[in-house]
């Protein structure tokens, strides 16, 4: 069971209008912005603010997201413990190609585990962060046999909703 943490209340959650819901399909919109109260990281040293990647993150680039996820896919079982994976940004033809059966896999992005450590079930929402800067949301862990598919904040729909609910 889950222990430990802060508790942080939640002031509002602005979804991304063109987010289509949870479907067999990942959306290529899947963000979401939550409002917390102001100062509310305050004092809790383990807490800091990052940065946001303004531009394109190359393939093969090196990255890292930290998660909760599954970690036995014979059986549902989340980890106590967060965990920490290497992950390397896929090339969009890879990722087109792998994903092609995906009505919207030209709008997707990928990413590919490292060390046999990859994301899955219940790592969904997770920070996507190459270079120190975060470059994604995850949205669908591949869970060792398939790429991992992240919504990239870089695309202009995605940056430009961030932008309206936060100002940055």
């Amino acid at each position: 069971m889950r222990s430990g943490g802060i508790l942080i209340s939640v002031i509002k959650i602005a979804i991304h209008p063109n987010y289509d819901g949870l479907t067999f399909y990942p959306s290529d919109s899947d963000v979401s912005v939550l409002t917390v109260p102001t100062n509310a990281f305050q004092g809790n040293s383990n807490i800091a603010p990052i940065a946001i990647h303004t531009s394109e993150v190359p393939a093969g680039t090196r990255c890292y997201v930290v998660g909760w996820g599954q970690t036995n896919t014979s059986a549902y079982s989340d980890s106590n413990e967060l965990r920490y994976a290497s992950m390397n940004i896929v090339s969009q033809s890879i990722c087109i190609g792998f994903w092609v059966f995906m009505p919207n896999a030209h709008k997707l992005s990928c990413i590919r585990y490292c060390y046999g450590v990859d994301l899955c079930k219940g790592d969904e929402g997770t920070a996507l962060v190459c270079d120190g800067k975060l470059s994604g949301i995850v949205s669908r862990g591949g869970c060792s046999n398939m790429l991992s598919l992240f919504t990239n904040i870089v695309v202009p729909s995605i940056r430009s909703f961030i932008r309206d609910q936060t100002g940055i």
